[in-house]
């Protein structure tokens, strides 16, 4: 069952690697803006995150031909925590895809509660 479905309109951002400046670490300007504009969204939409397990589809429709996923995914799941469930702890699976040259950039993010079979073989170490 679906939990919540967001679109977020704009091309879909990478994470960016922590850059070390004069002994200081800090987030990429880039990275920070295209978290935030998530966060905003998520809490204009006054969620409340969940506490239970769950299970995250993304898809992401890029103009960019060189959009890497795993760092797409990063940036999506750390700027929907905390709004959309409590700790990434929580996200027991991930289905993901990009779609690359898209007309029409973007973001989608489906949340949806963990089976409870999966939930029991998680619980168990693997044994069902």
């Amino acid at each position: 069952m679906n939990l919540l479905t967001f679109t977020f309109p704009g091309e879909p951002i990478p994470k960016g690697r922590p850059r070390k400046d004069r002994g200081h670490w800090h987030t990429p300007a880039r990275t920070e803006k295209a978290e935030n504009s998530i966060r905003w969204q998520l809490k204009a939409a006054h969620v409340t995150p969940t506490s239970e397990p769950v299970a995250v589809e993304l898809h992401y429709r890029c103009k960019s031909h060189t959009a890497d996923l795993d760092n797409l995914i990063k940036l999506t799941l750390d700027a929907a925590t905390g709004y959309l469930w409590e700790d990434d702890r929580q996200v027991w699976q991930i289905i993901a895809e990009v779609e690359r040259g898209s007309s029409n950039p973007e973001t989608v993010i489906s949340v949806t509660r963990v089976e409870q079979s999966l939930q029991r073989t998680c619980n168990n170490g693997g044994a069902a």
